[in-house]
């Protein structure tokens, strides 16, 4: 298998990006809310504690950002504390992508609902650091003007 067909399965949908590019196998409500977030623009989880909340919407995050170049995505919370936890497991499922990855293309049959990625990450900053390049404001029709 090629790289092309490996990146073609990997980003094919969000939770094969789950399964084999961050190495956990989303559960069944995180496979809910990865559809619900597939589907539409907004998405509240109420889940109890420690259900994998955290776990799941960086995985959405960093998955939306890598495969919609040009997008922003903002991680919002009540205290800075939470926010950070959030950015933190970003950082940290970056580290889990090879060195000298950057996605160039998606899969055929997901064409249609996203853009082909193009984001790059210079080869000699480490994953931690690029967190801040492929994140922002997520657009939408209400803030497609926010920089």
């Amino acid at each position: 298998m090629d790289t092309d067909q490996i990146l073609e399965i990997i980003f094919k949908t969000p939770a094969s990006f789950c399964r084999y590019a961050l190495g956990f196998e989303p559960t069944e409500y995180q496979q809910d809310l990865i559809e619900k977030f597939r589907h539409h623009q907004f998405v509240a989880a109420r889940w109890c504690r420690q259900s994998g909340k955290s776990q799941i919407i960086a995985a959405l995050l960093l998955y939306y950002a890598l495969t919609h170049p040009g997008c922003y995505v903002a991680v919002v919370g009540p205290s800075w504390r939470q926010t950070k936890l959030i950015i933190r497991r970003i950082n940290s499922f970056l580290t889990r992508l090879p060195r000298n990855y950057t996605p160039k293309h998606a899969s055929p049959t997901a064409a249609s609902s996203r853009p082909t990625p193009t984001a790059q990450r210079p080869s000699e900053d480490p994953p931690s650091t690029w967190c801040t390049a492929c994140l922002g404001i997520r657009r939408s029709p209400l803030n497609h003007q926010m920089h």
